[in-house]
């Protein structure tokens, strides 16, 4: 019985190990660095799901990337996603959809 216990202590100890190791998923990490016109199609992407109803989250933090990354490609865009999401992050939630459709319109 004490081997069966201990069997079972070093296997579940062995599981553990290795979920910690491994983490708790894979992680996206793209293959290639995102264009700026990728950059762009995925600030489009993001302005119509605030239309939709989404809530601003973590991605607030990749707009300063995003803007310089547009830079590249149309430097006109760029400066208008740079105005639109500094409104955005001053805009109150309720009134995000129409401040997103705002912006989406004028790219």
């Amino acid at each position: 019985m004490n081997r069966v216990c201990s069997f079972g202590v070093v296997l579940f100890c062995g599981l553990v190990i290795l979920l910690l190791l491994n983490g708790c998923g894979k992680k996206y990490v793209p293959s290639q660095p995102l264009t700026g016109e990728d950059q762009l199609r995925l600030a489009k992407l993001t302005l119509q799901q605030y239309v939709d109803g989404e809530t601003m989250g973590s991605e607030v933090e990749s707009f300063d990337e995003i803007v310089t990354q547009v830079q590249t490609v149309d430097p006109t865009k760029a400066e208008i996603l740079k105005k639109g999401f500094e409104e955005l992050k001053r805009t109150p939630p309720n009134a995000l959809k129409s401040v997103a459709k705002k912006i989406l319109d004028q790219l």
